[in-house]
């Protein structure tokens, strides 16, 4: 609420929500040879919706090589 020095007098107000904080790492290399050690390539999240993950590989001149789409 606000008073102007007339006496005039005003409110307001507004919802706030305040979405948490998100942290996403995705690893820049892997190595799938079956030692049970970085053999999978995926995303790791906290406070991330997984609803659906696109995820493609390009070559240095931009030439896509993989994509995949998981949901």
């Amino acid at each position: 609420m606000i008073t102007t020095d007339h006496g005039c007098t005003d409110e307001t107000s507004r919802q706030l929500i305040v979405e948490p904080e998100f942290m996403f790492y995705v690893p820049n290399a892997f190595t799938p040879n079956a030692d049970a050690v970085n053999d999978v390539f995926r995303g790791y999240g906290e406070g991330i919706k997984w609803d659906t993950i696109k995820c493609q590989f390009l070559i240095d001149g931009g030439e896509l090589i993989y994509y995949t789409v998981s949901s």
